[in-house]
């Protein structure tokens, strides 16, 4: 009897037990799992470690997980993509000359992000954050004409909106775990706005200097920030850059999603 399907993809399959995989695996000819999130950390789950090595292709986007998937499921195919943006949501909603000359930040609170707001704010540069947790943090601002704050939560067109209408994007990366590049890597300067991001193996691999703002410390980040509010020239071109290197090398997920595909011999 044929199999029903050529492929089934299962996204973070943290609630499916191996009965169900099972059946899903008897259904197909390729069987995939996809997460954008840590599958061995916060996202831990049993079940998947025990349905893993059911699925003919793992993919993960993060990097430093791959020897514990590898140990886990040595005979299942893995294989890194990067995190990407969604185009024609994540895109160009205000133009640069009417840009505000502020830096935006969405993401959960974190001690490491809290010295960051801190250092920007020192320094009188304007910031906005979007985010959980933050509550502490904002009652200790809500006097600075410096510092906005638009709320616990973002989505769609609003934070499209919300990234596209600064000059600079803050792409904190998470300290709970050691992740070297997030989604916001990608869907700010996909934005049309210039990404401020740690420089490491992955930032740098995706970007070269002038595409975006690397930084090694937040004094750093604060000065080259403060150099760029005064160089509008220079801003706009790491802004473009960056919009245009993210296109060209394929970051949305219908470029990362087709390449799998491709791949498996689906397109």
């Amino acid at each position: 009897m044929p199999d029903d399907f050529d492929l089934i993809w299962v996204d973070k399959a943290v609630f499916l037990n191996p009965e169900t995989v099972s059946q899903l695996r008897a259904k197909t000819q390729r069987l995939v799992h996809y997460t954008p999130d840590c599958a061995f950390h916060a996202n831990r789950s049993h079940l998947f470690e025990q349905t893993g090595q059911q699925f003919d292709l793992l993919v993960t986007t993060k990097s430093f997980e791959q020897e514990t998937y590898r140990t886990h499921f040595p005979e299942t195919e893995l294989r890194w993509v990067s995190q990407g943006y969604q185009a024609g949501v994540h895109r160009v909603e205000t133009s640069f000359e009417d840009k505000s000359d502020i830096v935006a930040f969405v993401g959960l609170a974190e001690s490491d992000r809290f010295a960051a707001a801190e250092a920007l704010l020192g320094e009188g540069i304007p910031l906005k954050i979007a985010g959980k947790g933050w509550e502490r943090f904002v009652s200790q601002h809500d006097r600075n004409p410096a510092f906005s704050f638009a709320g616990a939560f973002l989505a769609g067109e609003d934070y499209v909106r919300f990234l596209s209408s600064a000059k600079f994007g803050l792409g904190l990366l998470s300290k709970r775990f050691p992740e070297l590049h997030t989604t916001r890597t990608f869907e700010i300067p996909a934005c049309g706005t210039a990404l401020v991001t740690e420089r490491n193996r992955e930032t740098t691999q995706f970007f070269r200097e002038g595409e975006a703002i690397f930084f090694d410390s937040f004094g750093e980040m604060v000065r080259k920030i403060q150099s760029l509010r005064l160089d509008s020239e220079q801003l706009q071109s790491v802004s473009e850059k960056g919009q245009r290197r993210v296109e060209r090398d394929g970051r949305s997920y219908e470029a990362i999603l087709g390449d799998i595909l491709q791949s498996l011999g689906l397109r």
